[in-house]
């Protein structure tokens, strides 16, 4: 009898499941997978810019890596505006999310947006 009230006993006890231990060739690759995570990520700013181009058109874009972006619309990666190289940067707005960045530029690019950046950015009167 006293088997079996040990057995209860322990059968009361909470349960935790303890997951085996990943071979060794899998540690490093996790390592790397994490740092890799952590360094794409860490910039955890987004970028809303506006380019002059060679034509004086303007070209507003998003990124996550602004330094990068600029180089290559500069170096002729960029489809859009490939035939109206070299281009300066002219504005640019810090956000903190992506979908925030996306959304902005979105604006920017439509009628009123346009309108804005003419006013607040270049001061150009209305006509």
């Amino acid at each position: 009898m006293s088997d079996l009230s040990d057995h209860k006993e322990l059968a009361a006890l909470p349960r935790k499941r303890i997951p085996p231990l990943p071979p060794t060739y899998a540690k490093a690759t996790v390592g790397k997978l994490i740092i890799s995570i952590i360094y794409k990520y860490r910039n955890d700013m987004w970028y809303v810019y506006g380019l002059i181009c060679k034509d004086g058109s303007l070209y507003i874009g998003s990124t996550g890596n602004l330094k990068r972006r600029i180089v290559e619309h500069n170096s002729g990666k960029s489809l859009g505006i490939k035939g109206r190289l070299p281009c300066h940067l002219e504005f640019y707005l810090a956000v903190k999310s992506k979908h925030i960045s996306r959304e902005i530029e979105k604006y920017f690019k439509t009628g009123s947006g346009k309108a804005i950046i003419k006013k607040k950015i270049f001061n150009e009167p209305k006509p």
